[in-house]
């Protein structure tokens, strides 16, 4: 490690050695410096340096910005006291939290900062804390806005710790501009403790500093003298108070605290002419000691005292002055943009002269300002309005210049026009709205000039013409003042409405149609075993491309071919103005409602090269129009009730003329039980996405919208390039109107000149409508001013018929004898009127139904469940008939209903349970017979239970943020030897062989543990690896996804699905489902057959106890079959496997001895001696504190020797049980504590 002291700080040189020899004298001439300029102008003047002494003079100037000036001490106190308070605090939170205190960007500061961070590290957000407790504004950065940020607009960086991998991989990538930033004045502060919650693990600094791992719990201050460590004690402890040590050290690096191995953990040196401050130590966290705040607030203090004032530079800034010399230095005074005020800095020089070893200079510089005035329209035309009837107008008055412009006088020469206010003062950098206000009175042209007066000294006076003319308005009347038909189903009529103008101008006009009937519902929706899901949280990351949970990585994309037609008949949605400052910025959100699809088109003002991640689309909808249910997103804009969203991100890929979709794009419905989920529902029907164009489009199924009047619909649209979306509209929501589909007009949009009318055709369609009474509004929106809106109602009322649509004949096809049996019977209305279905009859008395009568809906259908009860076998055929309203069908006669009777078959098995003992390492097979005593065929298979008796393929488990992982609720105990949980924070770990996980993204925990990316039947063993690495260090990226865990001691692979995972050390919680592991010493073959009447078939049960934990191993066998009287039957199998002869000895008596360990939790081990051969059984059994019998644990003739067998009593409760030993000559009972 190289360190050198701290240049600027610290004389030069030494010349004495106990009396004084030849020396430098430095003199500088001015003792002080000053300016005063205007906004923009320059000054340079001489700073004089001289050596009078009689040895040559070394020097060098450091400038230090006096209005951000470096004071610690006056602070300490304040902030001991509030550090104190913090951790004193009654709250509820953990001790050490810090509010979030966010500090809004001022358009003008001393120093600008940026803070790049994309989470809070360790939770705290203390670097923001601090910055507004110094009075100073920030900008925050993620990983999205530092890939185009520009350095140049900052005066000094700061890093926060522990970020994710991918924002130190957005630093690594911009890592040569920082240099530069650096080199030309900027100051870093790299707070660059990794791999904490967060696990990112950072490469290098400017100068090619870097770093090692190492976790220290003490560091100490090496340079008390250093302005950081002012206040604070020498030893600084802290849990994993450093993650890092600083390596590749610059010569002049100046150390200033190191870690207990004698490493850097904080240092500062120069680059250029700039500063890097880089610390390892974990400065926020707040588990940490009050002075850990301290040291992070005297860190960032005395970084912003190291920024440069941009205002004042020397063209030179060290050298050497000869004996009796003198060396004039240019002094830049630069007021480019400054406003006016006062700004003050010191020139601190520092010599080899050992009388005068620092010199400062105090440099203020007066700045005169000028207000800059702008104006946003250079001409102002109302048009043609309307005569009585006004119109307005905005402008903007904007302050560019450098100090407060007022308008003293806005003035318009025409009585026609009026303004809101005639004087304003505009600060700099601010703007004001002017109105202005025009109201003809007669027809004719109105011209004018609006002169604007200020103290703008190079523009006193704007003056803009402003034009206008009135002409009469039109007057609209229409008739009829309502339309009505009455049709049959499927009939047509069309009927005119006339529109007239009786005004003095063109009426311009267009039509829209209104369903005020509909009767909208959603429908019933299928969500699938695993549904993708969409939380708030989701959309609020959108952006964070690096944060898409499961939308972005899900299994195969769907494919979807682009789709074009000749004609659409898209309607404006919304438009938006060119307002984000993006090539991607959208101007135009069309809709087109068609017969199977609710179709989206965007527009932007620009085209794109390639649609990819350039194309995104989210549409959030509040379908009932009820802002009070459904899920508010508040992330861009607040937007309230959202109960579908529909999402099109444009993350597909084109191939082969096939557009292939992101499997996450689609239609989610909130879910109803969980108001920050939404469940995806539906894919796109289609999409349209093009290379060289500014448009895309897709289409989603009409079924969810059906029978809508309206809806509201706001959206996200832009590019994953940009730092966020475009938001459309800019506030609130739009409403989406739906078309009548039975009523049409013949023109949508139309002229009527002066004094004329003219008709509109008006077509009334019943085709496929439902018998009933239908309303809709047609809406005229005119330009005439009294008249803006006309509303028509139009009435149909349609006369139904119900179409009655069945099967002709059925079969229940193979029934038992003595047994009841069921076919379901569907008849279906393909009418549009309510179909009855009444006065069953059956030919033979063995057939009847559930049901007596049907009412069936228009275009649905319902069942008749039949029923056959017959007592002899033989093949059966009889009829039925029923009554409909349908006029065509009126008595519905002979549907055949067939059924051929057998003797049912009879399951016989030859064991009612397997109990095996080894007392070694051995395999054995066993027979189970089932046979059919029955007169028909036998149908059987078998399941394999496990010993939770649970025969479902998947298994949920949840660990619950700050559960107890010691306790077995929070444990998933996948086997004897795994059980996996998770601390409040960190990887998951297995309990039974760890007693903590082992962090950091190296991490090979859980122990037994391997875990594939993908599910276990397209992994390879090669794919399995360590669970961190599995998820690249990552887990939360994982939900959603379907991994696979290898236990490798049981050889078992068993698919995983994460549903969630708590980050950031907010309490560990996790839950996954998984395949439940089958046992691997039991094997079943064959596992289904089909058995004749009176013949049998064997099946094999084999266990084997290689590598088999020592106890009982217990499972089930499920046999299920096609016997009415016995469905399914379980046959429980048991394995006791234990040790056999302790050496070869023979014990002498019987024993049982007491259990190891006791108290005990989850097992227990139990020994006993056998002394000789006996044929009687001999019993081990487990009863609780009331004597009820609760385990029998062996029961089984065991040969001459000692054994042990380990008691795990799943799911039983905390208590006191007995153990018994029972044999034909030997009792004994112990007792026994289980605590969980």
């Amino acid at each position: 490690m190289k360190t050198t002291s701290f240049f600027l700080k610290s004389p030069l040189t030494l010349y004495f050695l106990g009396f004084v020899f030849s020396q430098p004298s430095i003199l500088i001439t001015p003792s002080s410096l000053g300016s005063s300029l205007n906004t923009g102008q320059l000054d340079t003047q001489i700073l004089s340096v001289s050596n009078t002494g009689d040895e040559e003079l070394q020097w060098q100037i450091n400038i230090v910005n006096e209005n951000n000036s470096y004071r610690f001490l006056e602070r300490h106190n304040e902030y001991r006291n509030s550090i104190q308070r913090l951790y004193t605090s009654t709250t509820d939170k953990p001790a050490g939290f810090f509010p979030h205190l966010v500090v809004q960007r001022t358009s003008s500061r001393d120093v600008t900062i940026a803070l790049i961070k994309e989470y809070d590290p360790w939770a705290s957000p203390a670097n923001e804390m601090i910055l507004e407790s110094l009075s100073e504004g920030y900008d925050l950065f993620t990983h999205v806005g530092f890939s185009g940020m520009n350095f140049n607009d900052y005066d000094l960086i700061i890093v926060a710790s522990d970020q994710p991998q991918y924002l130190y991989d957005a630093f690594n990538d911009r890592l040569e501009e920082i240099e530069i930033f650096v080199e030309n004045g900027g100051v870093l502060q790299f707070n660059g403790a990794d791999q904490g919650w967060e696990y990112g693990f950072w490469n290098e600094l400017p100068g090619g500093v870097t770093h090692e791992s190492y976790y220290s719990w003490y560091n100490y201050i090496f340079d008390p003298n250093h302005p950081v460590v002012n206040g604070i004690p020498n030893e600084l402890y802290g849990g994993t108070a450093s993650h890092c040590s600083m390596q590749n050290l610059l010569d002049n690096t100046h150390v200033i605290i190191v870690d207990e191995e004698d490493q850097a953990t904080l240092i500062e040196y120069q680059l250029g002419s700039g500063t890097v401050l880089a610390s390892g130590i974990t400065l926020e966290s707040s588990g940490n000691d009050p002075y850990f705040y301290e040291l992070l607030t005297n860190l960032i203090s005395y970084s912003i005292s190291k920024t440069r004032p941009p205002w004042l530079s020397l063209e030179q800034e060290s050298g050497v002055a000869p004996v009796g010399s003198t060396i004039d230095l240019d002094v830049n005074f630069d007021a480019a943009g400054l406003y006016g005020g006062e700004y003050q800095a010191t020139i601190e020089v520092y010599s080899n002269d050992p009388e005068t070893q620092q010199i400062d200079i105090p440099v203020v510089l007066t700045v005169t300002g000028a207000p800059d005035i702008s104006v946003s329209d250079e001409v102002i035309d109302f048009g043609t309005l309307f005569t009585n009837y006004g119109g307005s107008r905005e402008i903007v008055i904007r302050n560019d210049g450098t100090d407060v412009l007022e308008v003293s006088n806005i003035t318009v020469d025409n009585p026609s026009y009026s303004l809101s206010f005639s004087q304003a003062t505009v600060p700099y950098n601010d703007e004001v709205v002017l109105t202005i206000d025009f109201m003809p009175l007669e027809e004719g042209d109105y011209s004018s000039f609006l002169t604007i007066v200020s103290n703008d000294v190079d523009e006193s006076e704007v003056v803009i013409p402003i034009s206008g003319s009135s002409i009469a308005p039109p007057i609209i009347s229409v008739s009829p003042s309502s339309l009505s038909s009455n049709l049959l189903t499927g009939e047509t009529e069309t009927q005119f409405l006339t529109i007239s103008n009786s005004g003095g101008s063109e009426l311009s006009f267009s039509v829209n149609t209104v369903n005020v009937d509909a009767r909208w519902s959603m429908p019933e929706l299928e969500y699938g075993l695993d549904p993708t899901m969409l939380t708030i949280e989701d959309i609020r990351n959108l952006w964070n491309r690096n944060e898409l949970s499961s939308l972005e990585n899900v299994s195969i994309p769907q494919q979807t071919q682009n789709e074009t037609r000749p004609t659409r008949n898209w309607q404006l949605l919304a438009n938006d103005p060119q307002d984000n400052n993006s090539p991607y910025d959208t101007e135009n959100v069309y809709y087109e409602v068609t017969d199977t699809t609710l179709n989206f088109k965007y527009e932007y003002y620009e085209s794109w090269d390639d649609p990819y991640e350039n194309t995104v689309a989210i549409l959030m909808i509040n379908i009932d129009n009820d802002i009070q249910t459904g899920a508010t997103i508040d992330d861009f804009e607040i937007i309230e009730g959202i109960d579908m969203m529909i999402y099109s991100l444009g993350t597909g890929y084109n191939y082969g003329g096939y557009y292939y979709q992101n499997e996450g794009d689609g239609v989610y419905v909130l879910d109803e039980t969980d108001n920050s989920e939404f469940v995806q529902v539906d894919y796109l029907v289609w999409t349209n996405r093009e290379e060289n164009t500014n448009e895309f489009s897709f289409g989603v199924p009409i079924e969810y919208f059906e029978g809508l009047v309206s809806m509201q619909v706001a959206s996200y649209s832009g590019s994953f390039n940009d730092d966020g979306p475009d938001v459309v509209p800019n506030e609130g929501m739009v409403e989406l109107f739906f078309g009548v589909p039975w009523l049409s007009i013949d023109q949508e949009s139309g002229i009527v000149p002066l004094g004329s009318g003219i008709d509109l055709g008006v077509t009334f369609d019943a085709t496929g409508l439902f018998g009933g009474d239908y309303e809709a509004i047609i809406e005229l929106s005119t330009n005439d001013p009294l008249s803006s809106v006309v509303a028509t109602p139009v009435y149909l009322n349609v006369t139904g018929v119900p179409i009655v649509d069945f099967p002709t004949e059925a079969d229940f096809g193979q029934v038992y004898v003595g047994y009841q049996d069921t076919i379901e019977y569907v008849i279906t209305n393909s009418g549009t009127d309510l179909l009855l279905i009444e006065n069953l009859t059956f030919q033979d008395t063995w057939l009847s139904s559930i049901e007596t009568e049907l009412s069936i809906f228009p275009m649905s259908n319902a069942s008749l469940h039949l029923i056959a009860n017959i007592n002899d076998p033989d093949s059966y055929i009889s009829s039925m008939g029923f009554t409909t309203n349908d006029p065509i069908n009126t008595t519905v006669e002979n549907i055949m209903i067939g059924a051929s009777a057998v003797l049912p078959p009879v399951m016989n098995i030859s064991s009612s349970d397997f109990v095996f003992t080894h007392s070694s390492e051995a395999s054995e097979i066993s027979e189970l017979i089932i046979s059919n005593s029955g007169g028909s065929s036998l149908e059987w298979q078998i399941e394999i239970q496990t010993s939770e008796g649970s025969d479902e393929e998947w298994f949920f488990f949840q660990k619950t943020d700050y559960g107890d992982f010691s306790s077995e609720d929070n444990q998933d105990r996948i086997t004897d030897n795994v059980w996996i949980s998770r601390q409040n924070n960190g990887p998951l770990f297995n309990y039974f062989l760890e007693n903590n996980p082992e962090y950091g993204c190296s991490s090979q925990t859980p122990s037994g543990t391997l875990w594939s990316s993908n599910p276990k039947e397209t992994s390879s063993n090669n794919d399995y690896v360590p669970f961190i690495e599995m998820t690249g260090c990552c887990p939360p990226c994982m939900v959603g996804d379907t991994v696979s865990v290898w236990l490798s001691q049981d050889d078992i692979k068993l698919n995983v699905v994460f549903e969630s995972w708590t980050s950031g050390g907010q309490g560990g919680g996790f839950s996954y489902y998984r395949e439940h592991a089958t046992p691997q010493w039991l094997e079943v073959s064959p596992l289904d057959g089909v058995i004749d009447i009176n013949e049998e078939q064997t099946v094999f049960v084999s266990v084997n106890s290689f590598g088999l934990e020592q106890g009982e191993h217990s499972a089930g066998l499920n046999i299920a079959s096609n016997d009415p009287e016995t469905h399914s039957t379980l046959v429980p199998v048991d394995l006791v496997y234990f040790l056999g002869l302790s050496s070869n000895q023979i014990p002498n008596d019987y024993a049982l001895y007491p259990t190891y360990p006791n108290p005990f939790n989850p097992s227990t081990t139990i020994r006993f001696d056998v002394p000789q051969n006996i044929q009687k059984n001999i019993q081990l059994c487990v009863y609780d504190i009331t004597g009820r019998l609760v385990d029998t644990l062996l029961d089984k003739h065991l040969s001459a020797g000692t054994y042990s067998i380990r008691w795990k009593p799943n799911n039983r409760p905390t208590g006191v049980y007995f153990l018994r030993m029972n044999t034909e000559k030997y009792s004994k009972t112990y007792k026994m504590v289980l605590m969980k």
